[in-house]
């Protein structure tokens, strides 16, 4: 089960699916005069469609729970494609839409820059997540290099407890391995390098 729920592609866009390992999601032509570009343009049966095929067409997937809801970037992108009335707080967009435990509900954004809200179950999750946007070890990696970037500022904010941060990184690690998206050896190894 795969469904794009709201996004730049329509709320809910004309069609989408998954097929040969292409997400492949079909754009009205209201819709495709005010979308940012096309990843790979393609027609189906005369209709536009915009496919995702590869890796880097794809520059984040985000599942979104509680916390990935809170930042900045997906309340925005949330309000931008239906306002708040139409998905409602936090609790209602994850509660309701995800009511199945096996559902992961997760955003997406596009090498063009056209975003999505999707849910899938999670064996169609971990295909998509297995293809497309960063692999584990670049989110593990950029997780590092962000911390010691952080470590480098000047900040009093950032420097009145450092070990916060270590914490939180630890936290994120451990949440990746929690959810499968990293080996006991990939864990091992990114914590290693962050109690370094």
């Amino acid at each position: 089960m795969f469904k794009i729920l709201a996004g730049d592609y329509g709320n809910p866009p004309m069609n989408a699916s998954i097929t040969f390992g292409t997400v492949v999601i079909g754009v009205s032509e209201e819709i495709e005069k005010t979308l940012k570009g096309f990843n790979n343009r393609d027609s189906v049966f005369g209709q536009v469609t915009d496919d995702l095929r590869k890796r880097e067409d794809v520059t984040k997937i985000e599942i979104l729970d509680e916390d990935s809801y809170q930042k900045e970037g997906v309340i925005q992108f949330i309000n931008t494609v239906g306002g708040a009335a139409a998905y409602g707080p936090a609790g209602a967009l994850l509660g309701n839409v995800g009511k199945n435990k096996k559902d992961f509900l997760f955003f997406v954004e596009t090498r063009v820059g056209n975003s999505f809200i999707a849910k899938a179950d999670e064996k169609t999750f971990r295909k998509i997540k297995s293809k497309f946007g960063p692999t584990d070890e670049q989110i593990a990696a950029d997780s590092f290099r962000q911390m010691k970037a952080s470590e480098g500022t000047k900040d009093s904010a950032n420097n009145q407890n450092p070990k916060v941060d270590l914490v939180k990184e630890l936290e994120k690690l451990g949440a990746l391995k929690e959810k499968g998206f990293l080996t006991d050896e990939e864990f091992s190894a990114a914590k290693a390098k962050l109690l370094s």
